[in-house]
């Protein structure tokens, strides 16, 4: 038995953080000299154990986090839980012709234990050689059963797991392994382990094949042939080694010759290597930057921690919201800064996510627990009702819970996007059916209709009531929602879909609602520093005669805005500059002037015959734009491509929203220069389906990418994990030689300056 005695052999996704770093960077004022690039560097380690701070099942004293999926270390056991991802909630599904729903509740997979065969009941289990990451537990309102600044360890060791026999857990170049330390004298015949839960256990080729996939045909993990050795005067010699069943089924080795008096390795090493996550599903939706350039990941998951003692490593019940901190500039695991997990017994997300200028980590998302930690400084600290509340929360430098607030009414809220200003100030955008929500004296607009997109306020640094310092309601007499939100100077640009025929408008582009059976996009500008009907600075419809969903939306300046996302509509305002529309959903890319005259700077559609769309953007200091999204098109323009082919695969009916509403089976990425013109395009992905839910740019001159996949086989370069871990993971990926490396100021479709 080694660091882990499995190789995934059918691996069924999780969270993928493999964090792509891209090579040097160029004027701002300099042609594009060669393509982007990817910095090549290989990873020397790829596991972390956490220790169990006390959560669930007390049994489970250390697990994996990121590089090795989840495995939890008992004292006599190492327990697998098959990777499970069967639902993730699908928002927004007004545009899909659904009814907004909850998840499923999926069924509990059957886990896998490798149990010690007459260990030594006493061993100790020992994390050694500590990572500079910790991991923090906000779980529930109690704050008694919160955890805090749990280390991380880059090994893990059964100490005299038999007379004279260490078993030793670590990772490298991508591989999970473990390695038997037999002393002078001691027996390794003693050495032994059996299967529970397996269907099948059979030795094939040398190797061990583990119970079998769902055909019943491919094994669900390959024990690869053992490997033993002895090092004598610094040199290292091969021992034969075999496993062997035993008539009680369980397995151990059979060694050639060696000799007794001096030490012997053995070590069947596990291939199960993974991106960032567990054995659960793991989703980045969106990711921010600091000044330093290191990336934060916001999403949901349930392979959160510990899970409770019964039923026994059933995590699929679980989802919580995660933020991730991570530093490209370092190797591997040590890339990994900090861990936080929030939520209750309920569903939580992180749906988005900023980053203040001290550092400050600023999210938000939907929630159905009634029992989230909340900070005494909250807003709101009750579940006012419905399906789902808002979840408003900030995390300090080290990833400790600073505000944690609920936010909505009696009815139903989602939550969809936020953005940092100055002064502990957090931004927020989404749509509510509670005519109770929350609004203040200063709004534009407290009239509520059937179901409204709200902008909200608040003030980190204050307490209660008065930490909401704005809220206001904008749409129509049909459902209007909140997507994209940006903030400049105070200023908020808000864009999203709405049904409503009486929008107000200021000085639109497109005065008249097109609509289809769910209703045309709009953007809106609101000046919260003015009285009422003053605030709206401007506002059009965006769309035509199908369906039209803005996903993302950021100003240039003063005189421009850049409005993002996908479109079914063939006669969607566009310019000269666009292609034809394809398909039956394109991305769209809009430039409008807001200026008077307002006009369309230009418009164009971003996709070919297949599923297309856009869900974020980001502008630089010379007015490029920057789009990330997914595409299930294979004649997709592309150029300068960091992929140059599309790879495919099938977004399931139940994958995140993200695949399922933005296009889907690659990522779309893409950079457009003032006119429109695209000067960089590429597919990212593998063979399963993949996309981009955010976008960002660095002050280093790289542009940073987050969203989803179920690929098994995405490029990997400085990978602080190397393989998916189940069906559907996170990837977050750095271009390189692609934006302009500046002090000044970028803008993303999250405020964030």
């Amino acid at each position: 038995m080694n660091d882990s005695p499995f190789r995934t052999k059918v691996l069924i996704v999780v969270l993928l953080s493999a964090l792509l770093a891209a090579s040097s960077s160029r004027a701002s004022h300099s042609p594009l000299a060669s393509p982007p690039q990817l910095e090549v560097s290989a990873s020397t380690q790829s596991a972390i154990f956490a220790p169990n701070p006390g959560i669930g099942d007390a049994a489970i004293l250390f697990r994996t986090l990121g590089g090795s999926g989840t495995l939890f270390f008992e004292q006599r056991q190492v327990v697998f839980q098959p990777p499970s991802c069967t639902e993730a909630p699908r928002w927004f599904s007004r545009l899909m012709e659904t009814n907004p729903s909850g998840p499923e509740k999926p069924a509990s997979p059957s886990s896998v234990r490798l149990h010690f065969a007459g260990a030594n009941p006493n061993t100790q289990v020992v994390g050694q050689d500590q990572l500079p990451g910790i991991i923090n537990y906000f779980l529930g309102e109690d704050p008694a059963s919160w955890r805090t600044d749990v280390p991380t360890f880059g090994r893990l060791t059964y100490k005299e797991l038999y007379p004279g026999i260490d078993l030793v857990y670590n990772g490298g170049a991508g591989v999970l392994k473990g390695t038997f330390l037999v002393a002078p004298g001691a027996n390794p015949s003693l050495v032994g382990w059996f299967y529970e839960g397996a269907s099948r256990v059979e030795l094939s080729k040398g190797e061990l094949l583990i119970g079998a996939d769902e055909s019943g045909q491919n094994p669900l993990f390959v024990e690869r042939r053992p490997v033993a050795w002895q090092t004598v005067d610094s040199k290292r010699t091969a021992v034969d080694a075999r496993y062997v069943v035993h008539p009680d089924s369980s397995i151990g080795f059979a060694l050639g010759a060696y000799d007794a008096a001096q030490p012997l390795e053995i070590d069947p090493t596990l291939d199960y290597s993974t991106y960032w996550g567990g054995a659960g599903c793991d989703g980045a939706y969106d990711l921010a930057l600091d000044s330093s350039n290191n990336v934060y990941i916001a999403g949901t998951t349930n392979s959160q921690g510990y899970p409770p003692a019964e039923p026994k490593c059933d995590q699929t019940r679980y989802f919580n919201a995660y933020i991730t901190k991570l530093d490209p500039s370092k190797t591997g695991t040590a890339q990994h800064v900090y861990t936080t997990y929030i939520g209750g017994s309920g569903f939580d997300m992180a749906f988005a996510i900023g980053v203040d200028a001290a550092g400050n980590a600023c999210a938000a998302g939907p929630t159905d627990s009634k029992d989230l930690p909340t900070t005494k400084n909250a807003y709101q600290r009750i579940f006012k009702g419905g399906m789902f509340d808002c979840m408003v929360f900030q995390l300090n430098t080290t990833g400790a819970v600073k505000y944690l607030s609920y936010l909505g009414g009696k009815d139903i809220e989602e939550l969809m996007n936020v953005a940092v200003g100055d002064n502990s100030l957090v931004y927020v955008t989404g749509f509510t059916s509670s005519s109770d929500f929350p609004t203040t004296s200063n709004a534009y607009s407290r009239l509520f209709s059937q179901g409204e997109a709200y902008v909200s306020v608040l003030d980190t640094s204050k307490s209660g009531a008065a930490s909401l310092t704005y809220s206001t309601f904008y749409g129509g007499s049909g459902f209007d929602e909140g997507y994209g939100l940006a903030v400049a100077n105070g200023i908020i640009y808000l864009a999203g879909p709405t049904s409503s025929k009486n929008l107000p408008l200021k000085n639109p582009i497109q005065a008249a609602f097109k609509g289809g059976n769910w209703g045309d996009g709009y953007a809106a500008i609101l000046d919260p520093s003015k009285s009422g009907a003053k605030q709206l600075l401007f506002a059009t419809y965006l769309g035509g005669s199908k369906n039209d969903l803005p996903g993302g939306i950021v100003p240039s300046g003063t005189d421009y805005i850049y409005v993002v996302g996908t479109t079914g509509s063939s006669d969607f305002p566009t310019t000269r500059i666009s292609p034809a529309f394809g398909g039956n959903l394109d991305g769209f890319l809009t430039k409008i002037d807001v200026t008077a005259p307002t006009k369309l700077k230009y418009g164009r559609f971003v996709g070919g015959s297949g599923r297309d769309g856009i869900r974020d953007v980001v502008v630089d200091s010379q007015d490029n734009a920057y789009v990330a999204g997914g595409t299930g098109s294979a004649n997709l323009q592309t150029a300068e491509p960091l992929q140059a082919t599309f790879k495919g695969g099938a977004a399931l009916s139940n994958d995140a929203w993200m695949l399922t509403t933005w296009g889907a089976v690659d990522a779309l990425i893409a950079k457009f220069d003032p006119t429109g013109k695209m000067t960089f395009g590429t597919f990212w992905g593998g063979t399963g389906a993949d996309g981009a839910g955010g976008i960002r740019l660095g002050t280093n001159g790289k542009v940073y990418v987050a969203g989803g996949t179920r690929s098994k086989n995405i490029r990997l370069v400085k990978a602080a994990q190397k393989t998916n871990a189940g069906q559907y993971d996170a990837f977050v990926i750095a271009i390189g030689k692609l934006a302009p490396s500046s002090s000044i100021p970028v803008t993303s479709s999250s405020g964030k300056d």
